[in-house]
């Protein structure tokens, strides 16, 4: 998934890599989020930012290892 432009996807297609994450294992998932957060320059978009969003508490677990006493 990472040789496609995940901004250029509709969100049909988002829905799907959402649903496909969901079956995948959290080192998995994590690699490919902070690929995403890494990779992906416009992550601000409204339709980047619903796609993070459905991965929220993942994230904030990344955030709190990553920054200890910051993640909120």
């Amino acid at each position: 998934m990472k040789e496609i432009d995940i901004s250029t996807l509709t969100e049909k297609q988002l829905n799907n890599i959402v649903k496909f994450l969901e079956n995948v294992g959290d080192d998995e998932k994590t690699a490919y989020l902070l690929w995403i957060l890494d990779n992906v320059a416009d992550i601000g978009n409204k339709k980047m930012k619903g796609f993070l969003l459905q991965f929220e508490e993942l994230l904030r677990k990344i955030k709190g290892i990553n920054k200890p006493g910051q993640a909120k």
